[in-house]
């Protein structure tokens, strides 16, 4: 096997793409016959026994199409980062070759300076008319030695242009190379990308998997394959929360998200998800820009998707909390927006709260979001975010931390205020077990004045003005 494997070719972006849907055509087809097999009643001990034997064949085809996935994805993010390793280290010496060239270049025309001002003596003190009538034969020794110098400079200088020119040849064609490349890099499936597609399988939310790195293909009224958001999803018929893929109207190429559909009335978008700690949220600006996490546990969906999702529509906003005497409360907002990455990602529409946590985010609207790394804050003595431990629309500087440091509970006098809190519910001086924050198009659904409540024992009681 190992010897096989160390034979293995470099497998395109659409052979990879083929295998992937050869192996999701086999897990659906297991699941299929593996629906069918449970709705029969075994008849005696022989089917039973036949139908644990294909239970477990079936196992372990889907876990040998998982493991050869891996192994192929990681064989192919091996090869080309030693590829690109060795393209930087080409140029890096050739770099380092021109520069020496240079040098020498340089040395030799000040030396072919120094003997054309030799030679311009020698001219004058030939023609001077003392010495016009008499040989010399220091001069004349002088004058020899000076051309066979020269044509010694000349030839270096000939091979010196000759290494130049095929050295820029070579740079030029590593440039190309690594240009080629990247884009290579740019069309094969991440692992998190497999990852999720077969968590959508698992989950029953399939969609046709699309690297997102590749724009959607556009049907012909212009309009894309995929649901513009988490509600349109829910209108064509869908009810089970869980991973899709989704691609709002005015980005042109679609991602993953995590979609609520059972709390109030469902459609919600999850945009925030912590539960436990394990995904450290204290990151820099290009982080929370892009997203972060694992979308089937805790994570960040990005900045830049939420103003795709809410930057041309206003949406509601949903904050769901919980302690950790898993007393679970809510905070509903009937408007919310924000901003472009130019103005900062600001929060720019918050209206309409209702809800039982209290409002501590009205305090944050129009601010713009800062990091560890990005201060935009209105504090002009620091930056609430490294002074705080997160990242948020703080002004100077908070009311609400949810995006602070993971603790369990109350917080030590020295962490006040940097700790995932929300203000009107336990304060700064205590640290959330839960929050999920997700949002929606506000045309959709009920009046945000109309929600539903989570009791600490799961149940719901709607709550009205």
């Amino acid at each position: 096997m190992s010897r096989n494997r160390s034979k293995m070719k470099v497998f395109t972006f659409s052979e990879c793409v083929l295998i992937f849907e050869v192996s999701v055509f086999v897990v659906q087809a297991s699941n299929v016959q593996l629906s069918r097999v449970k709705h029969e009643e075994p008849t005696d001990q022989h089917s039973t026994r036949h139908s644990g034997s294909w239970n477990s064949s079936r196992l372990g085809m889907r876990r040998a199409c998982e493991a050869e996935l891996e192994y192929r994805l990681t064989r192919l993010e091996v090869q080309v980062a030693e590829k690109s390793d060795r393209l930087a280290n080409e140029l890096k010496d050739s770099n380092y070759k021109l520069q020496a060239i240079e040098l020498q270049e340089e040395e030799i025309r000040n030396a072919i300076e120094g003997l054309r001002g030799e030679m311009s003596k020698v001219d004058g003190q030939l023609w001077s008319e003392e010495q016009r009538d008499a040989p010399n034969d220091k001069l004349v020794a002088r004058i020899v030695g000076l051309e066979a110098g020269l044509k010694l400079i000349f030839a270096a200088l000939r091979t010196l242009t000759s290494d130049v020119t095929a050295m820029k040849k070579n740079i030029s064609a590593a440039l190309s190379t690594t240009r080629g490349l990247h884009e290579e890099i740019r069309d094969l499936p991440t692992k998190q990308f497999i990852s999720q597609a077969v968590l959508n399988i698992k989950h029953g939310t399939y969609y046709p998997p699309v690297n997102p790195q590749i724009t959607a293909v556009q049907q012909d009224s212009g309009h894309p394959l995929f649901p513009t958001n988490c509600m349109d999803i829910k209108n064509k018929g869908v009810y089970s929360s869980g991973v899709y893929t989704i691609q709002p109207e005015y980005n042109s190429k679609p991602f993953m998200v995590f979609c609520e559909m059972e709390i109030n009335d469902g459609g919600w978008t999850v945009i925030q998800n912590r539960c436990n700690g394990s995904q450290d949220f204290f990151l820099g600006w290009t982080d929370y820009k892009t997203g972060f996490g694992n979308i089937g546990n805790e994570f960040w969906l990005g900045l830049d998707h939420v103003y795709e999702l809410t930057g041309y529509i206003v949406n509601e906003l949903l904050i769901e909390m919980e302690d950790f005497d898993n007393e679970r409360r809510f905070a509903l907002y009937s408007t919310f927006s924000i901003g472009s990455e130019a103005e900062g990602f600001p929060l720019k529409v918050l209206g309409g709260y209702h809800g039982d946590a209290g409002d501590s985010l009205a305090y944050h609207a129009g601010q713009r979001f800062s990091t560890k790394d990005m201060d935009n804050d209105a504090w002009s003595e620091g930056s609430c975010a490294r002074s705080h431990s997160g990242a948020w629309w703080y002004k100077s500087c908070d009311a609400s931390n949810l995006n602070g440091l993971y603790f369990g509970g109350d917080v030590p006098e020295n962490f006040i205020y940097k700790g995932m809190y929300w203000g009107a519910f336990r304060g700064p001086e205590y640290s959330l077990k839960k929050s999920r924050i997700m949002i929606r198009p506000r045309r959709y659904g009920r009046s945000a004045t109309t929600v539903e409540k989570r009791d600490i024992d799961g149940q719901y009681t709607r709550l009205e003005n």
